[in-house]
């Protein structure tokens, strides 16, 4: 199974828009001559996102903003709680902010879902491509993720998506209406098979203890995916294959997606739990760094910042045997 790029925003964004779930954003950018042209850069992709979910929302009552600072309290609130307007919400160059910011960051995504109006988050990183061969050398940096935000954050996203071709940039946007989400059936309505439940659980499980992930922290499989998972595998189901039952291929599709936002890669050998049993440090940092340098190559190739991360997930999708 080839490693292709992450699903597109414009794709994700629909998904988005149903499960009322927040998302991550990769963009591509190549060094930059100066600081204003950096921000220039980042104010032109924010804008193509708004105008993107303008395009396709507006006239739904969607809202959406840049929020270019984070503010110390929480975003105001509506006193009506019949309101059922939603709002999307900008945050350029996530993976930058403090600690601090994260922290008020969190707090408003987790009101975000009883609050009115409904709050979904786009967060936006830079992935400077120039800099991946810049990294040759330095296993713990090659392998470490492109995704810097704290994990308490980072897993508050349900996945990562990465920037449109241009052809989808200028191409007229058709507006999002029931039939193109299913109609008048909802993705809740999508039947789910308890084998399918258990598939998941064992794609969980195995990702946990895969050789590359960091086991101290479960590989970054959080309790919450199997919820995740399951609701992405029943939108794939209704909106791209057009069916009301998911089967064990919308799961892999669904698992490609999800995962490798959520995966924590092991960084060097004293983090590798088979050296406690007698494995060599110098051969398991041998094996690391031709890791990192087909990473390194690949990342670029495939134009897919979690590269390594989505081979992680191919690797176990092979080896986990589907329900029948």
């Amino acid at each position: 199974m080839a490693v292709g790029k992450l699903p597109d925003f414009i794709s994700c964004l629909r998904f988005m828009m149903a499960a009322k779930k927040h998302l991550m954003y990769f963009y591509s950018v190549k060094e930059p001559d100066s600081p204003t042209s950096e921000q220039l850069e980042i104010e032109r992709q924010a804008a193509l996102l708004r105008n993107i979910v303008e395009r396709l929302y507006l006239s739904e009552g969607v809202s959406c903003y840049v929020l270019k600072n984070i503010p110390q309290e929480e975003l105001p609130t509506s006193s009506d709680q019949t309101h059922t307007g939603v709002e999307v919400i900008i945050i350029p160059q996530v993976h930058k902010l403090s600690k601090d910011e994260q922290n008020v960051l969190v707090r408003m995504m987790r009101s975000s879902q009883v609050s009115r109006p409904v709050r979904l988050f786009v967060g936006m990183i830079s992935w400077n491509t120039t800099k991946e061969s810049a990294m040759s050398g330095n296993i713990e940096l090659a392998l470490s993720s492109r995704i810097t935000s704290e994990d308490w954050l980072k897993h508050k996203f349900w996945f990562a998506s990465y920037e449109p071709n241009e052809n989808e940039l200028f191409s007229p946007l058709t507006e999002t209406t029931s039939e193109s989400i299913g109609g008048e059936i909802q993705y809740t309505d999508v039947h789910v098979n308890r084998s399918i439940h258990r598939y998941i659980l064992d794609i969980m499980i195995h990702l946990r203890m895969h050789k590359l992930v960091d086991t101290t922290k479960g590989g970054g499989i959080h309790t919450s995916a199997l919820k995740d998972v399951l609701i992405l595998s029943q939108l794939i189901a209704l909106c791209r294959f057009k069916k009301r039952f998911v089967t064990p291929e919308h799961v892999k599709l669904a698992c490609i997606w999800y995962f490798p936002l959520h995966i924590e890669i092991l960084k060097g050998s004293t983090m590798d739990a088979s050296v406690l049993y007698g494995s060599r440090p110098e051969l398991v940092e041998g094996m690391l760094k031709c890791i990192a340098d087909v990473k390194l190559s690949k990342t670029v190739e495939t134009e897919n910042p979690l590269f390594l991360e989505t081979v992680v997930v191919q690797d176990v999708l092979n080896r986990v045997v589907p329900p029948v």
